[in-house]
């Protein structure tokens, strides 16, 4: 190149330098004819706000760690800047694409929205519907199935089979309700829901809980009803017997036959 454009290249670095440092901004710098995103999230997988076109300056408000590597004309990065629009509220776009030699602040979390609860809204073709599996994985037998436009709640997320759907490429898979799993390729989220790793186990104190666990201990045993005394509680019957349930409010007698438990 010739001298003139040399001092054109510096004096172009010098502005792009002096914006971030003043004021936390940055430039898109995509090829001719191309578009930078604007995500939800910092992740491709999530939905596109907007486009910024080749040389529009942006204010970056703070950056995060995506869940991808993205290599653009910046070089490789994780980042993720937040951009902040009048018209569509906050987005996340990949730093990759953003030039600004300044480092820009790291956002806040809030541990208050740390696993919050989280929605999400069921995004499929028309006519079609996405099935809920019982593990994070396409070939998992089908639960049963969501219609477009649904709202379910996202208990938690985790890592399965990798989909691509309306909402991009992705290996996160959401469990819907406590009961069962859809792939987020398919789901647009309102927020984040917590691990499922993190999710603690269930309340076994509670009396749901306990009912269930002595239902589940008692499959098999015979129900002898309220005047069955100790043979409600496992005790073998040495003989046939008769449990008269009429004595203590019940309408009938229980048989109970020899060898047998009860409950």
């Amino acid at each position: 190149p010739d001298s003139s454009s040399l001092l054109l290249l510096v004096a172009l670095v010098a502005t792009l330098c002096n914006i971030c440092l003043a004021s936390s901004s940055g430039i898109v710098v995509v090829s001719a004819g191309n578009t930078l995103k604007v995500h939800t999230e910092p992740s491709t997988s999530s939905t596109t706000l907007y486009n910024l076109a080749n040389g529009t300056q942006v204010t970056l408000e703070c950056s995060t760690t995506g869940s991808e590597q993205i290599t653009g004309s910046q070089g490789t990065t994780d980042q993720w800047d937040e951009i902040d629009s009048a018209t569509y509220g906050v987005g996340y776009a990949s730093h990759a694409y953003i030039a600004c030699d300044e480092k820009v602040a790291a956002c806040e979390t809030n541990d208050d929205d740390a696993g919050a609860a989280a929605t999400g809204e069921v995004s499929v073709s028309s006519g079609a519907t996405l099935h809920v599996h019982s593990e994070p994985s396409t070939t998992s037998s089908t639960i049963y199935s969501l219609d477009n436009g649904a709202v379910v709640d996202l208990t938690c997320v985790t890592t399965g089979d990798s989909v691509s759907g309306s909402q991009g490429t992705t290996t996160d898979w959401y469990q819907i309700n406590s009961n069962g799993y859809a792939s987020a390729a398919y789901i647009i989220a309102s927020a984040t829901p917590t691990a499922c790793g993190d999710i603690p186990p269930p309340d076994t104190t509670s009396t749901f809980q306990m009912a269930l666990d002595y239902g589940y201990a008692n499959i098999g045993t015979i129900y002898v009803g309220c005047a069955g005394g100790d043979y409600r509680f496992g005790k073998v019957a040495p003989y046939d017997m008769y449990h008269d349930g009429t004595t203590c409010g019940q309408s009938r007698v229980y048989f109970q036959p020899e060898g047998s438990v009860g409950f």
